[in-house]
């Protein structure tokens, strides 16, 4: 009691997080936190993403040792890493990667053709998903690593929030783009 008593707002120790709201205190695991992504690591695909799984530990590393600068980098290097991987795969002709993450988006779902696949009815629902809320978290991922990691001189401290927001957001988009890679381009990459 005397411990929690002295909490003003949270500590952390390994893989916890004991948070002070008010009067009441809340134990969460900071694992918790970070949504699951496992499915670029089956057995058989692991070789050709082991710069991937890099990225992801550095993200889980990062969080839990408070560098959520370097984490919010390593969220958007993971994106990075997989959409350039998936386009040099799709694309022999691919251009070389300047670093604009939203065009490198584009050129992938534009290789994707997820239009011409999607039965009428909720063709107009994906496109509002692909055009503006997928985009629209590529595209955020620009102002996050410019203001708020460790690429650039940081102009606002981020939180654990923060970076759990840019890690997860990575993880999710990055899952719903290699799962979609693997279920209709493996056998012919």
């Amino acid at each position: 009691d005397e411990i929690l008593t002295s909490i003003n707002s949270s500590i952390q120790g390994d893989n916890y997080e004991v948070f002070k709201a008010k009067t009441k205190y809340r134990v969460y695991g900071l694992n918790d936190s970070v949504v699951d992504f496992d499915y670029l690591f089956c057995k058989n695909k692991l070789e050709a993403y082991t710069a991937v799984k890099d990225h992801l530990n550095k993200c889980y590393l990062k969080i839990n040792s408070g560098d959520y600068s370097g984490a919010i980098t390593n969220a958007r290097t993971l994106l990075e890493q997989i959409l350039r991987e998936i386009e040099v795969k799709l694309d022999s002709n691919a251009p070389e990667y300047d670093g604009n993450l939203p065009k490198l988006y584009k050129r992938v779902m534009k290789i994707f053709k997820f239009e011409e696949n999607l039965p009428e009815k909720i063709k107009t629902i994906y496109q509002q998903i692909l055009g503006g809320g997928l985009s629209g978290s590529i595209n955020g991922f620009a102002g996050l690593r410019n203001t708020m990691s460790d690429s650039h001189p940081i102009e606002h401290t981020p939180t654990q929030n923060d970076a759990l927001l840019a890690v997860n957001e990575s993880k999710t988009l990055a899952n719903f783009i290699v799962r979609h890679y693997f279920e209709h381009y493996i056998d012919t990459a």
